[in-house]
């Protein structure tokens, strides 16, 4: 399983950073993290 930090372009949530994992083809968000990459939204 592959995981990915792309920036939050928005930041509506306070977070910095969208948690996304690879699903076969594609990349799935699976939260909100913020500058240190803790989880902050599910």
């Amino acid at each position: 399983m592959s995981r990915h930090w792309p920036k939050d372009g928005s930041s509506h949530n306070g977070g910095v950073w969208k948690s996304l994992k690879r699903v076969g083809n594609r990349l799935e968000r699976t939260g909100t993290l913020d500058k240190n990459l803790n989880r902050i939204k599910d």
